[in-house]
């Protein structure tokens, strides 16, 4: 509906900041998951959820959800297990993403 309102590639902008942006934010999420690092996962997690959620990725969006609540409540146990149930699915959200761009 947005990309019929006189800017048919409002959507496809919005995808692609989206997928330049998630991989420096999942990258962030790695090197503060190994070094337990809670408030830089609050922060990478913060800003992901919402973008994810903007996409439509709203699995993606309540991993990086849960992973902000436990952040914001100071302990997160097995951060990187958690961070890689996001980085496996944001994979899976790109490849999607990329081939709906691409039709």
């Amino acid at each position: 509906a947005i990309g019929r309102n006189g800017r048919p590639d409002f959507m496809d902008r919005i995808v692609t900041l989206f997928l330049l942006t998630a991989p420096r934010l999942i990258k962030e999420l790695e090197i503060a998951s190994e070094a337990v690092e809670i408030a830089a996962l609050h922060r990478a997690s913060h800003s992901l959820r919402p973008c994810s959620a903007t996409v439509g990725a709203l699995s993606l969006a309540t991993l990086c959800e849960a992973l902000e609540t436990l952040a914001r409540s100071g302990s997160v146990p097995n951060p990187t297990a958690r961070v890689a149930a996001i980085a496996r699915e944001y994979k899976r959200v790109e490849a999607a993403l990329i081939g709906s761009v691409a039709d």
